[in-house]
């Protein structure tokens, strides 16, 4: 993920507020792929390959938005089980999505010069039957002792949980204070600065690519529900948030 993708992924996971226009349209193909293949030949109805070939045949699903001119995309799937997607930027345009099982699949959309956010929510594959729960899953992982109940739905018991196997969590608790002090105590600074300087210090976390899939898309899925919040409100949020990755170190 450059630069730009990771900017724009947390301009939404730290929260900054931003006017929508509901303008960005989507359409879904599925269609089969044929991986592997580096030349190939017809031969009537026959796809002739060199006998060094191994190709693969998958599912895919090909997204294709319409009014999204100008934007920076990010694209997040997974399975209802929690498993991720591998999404692809296809040469036709739009994005692949290789499952053949049903998804959700978020795109973040933003216009960075013109001030524009949407989000658009997609299911594909949801004709397929859900792959059968295991016999005996393996059991919750108890919430730390150390992290109090909250009053966003015990977003910092959460967070422990989430974080256990990402490295740094304190450098992002330090992240995510700093955001909720200067929220309280530095009325010049908008919602805005606030959001950008977080997401700098979150960037800066050597361990911040494992973050995003463990912690940061479930803080996002959490946040959904709750914007817009007050800039108190939203400092006791960070709080919550910043007592559940300290409480999850041993």
């Amino acid at each position: 993920m450059g630069p730009l993708m990771m900017r724009f992924a947390f301009l939404f996971f730290a929260l900054i507020a931003g006017p929508v226009f509901g303008q960005i349209t989507h359409t879904e193909t599925v269609e089969h792929v044929i991986r592997g293949v580096s030349a190939a030949d017809l031969d009537g109805d026959c796809l002739v390959l060199p006998d060094t070939t191994a190709p693969k045949v998958e599912r895919t699903t090909l997204i294709v938005l319409d009014g999204a001119e100008g934007y920076s995309i990010l694209v997040l799937a997974k399975e209802p089980n929690g498993k991720p997607v591998r999404v692809t930027e296809s040469e036709r345009g739009g994005y692949r999505a290789y499952t053949t099982a049903e998804a959700w699949v978020t795109l973040f959309c933003t216009d960075f010069a013109n001030q524009k956010q949407q989000l658009v929510d997609i299911v594909i594959n949801e004709d397929v039957e859900p792959e059968p729960e295991p016999d005996d899953p393996d059991p919750p992982t108890p919430a730390p002792d150390n992290v109090p109940e909250d009053d966003f739905g015990n977003i910092g018991q959460r967070v422990a949980k989430w974080s256990a196997g990402v490295a740094n969590r304190i450098d992002y608790a330090i992240a995510y204070e700093a955001a909720a002090t200067r929220l309280r105590s530095s009325p010049s600074d908008t919602v805005d600065d606030v959001g950008e300087k977080l997401v700098a210090d979150l960037q800066a976390v050597a361990s911040f690519e494992k973050y995003l899939p463990a912690v940061g898309v479930k803080l996002n899925e959490d946040i959904k529900g709750r914007w817009p919040l007050s800039r108190g409100v939203l400092a006791d949020y960070y709080t919550a948030i910043a007592v559940g990755f300290r409480g999850g170190v041993k």
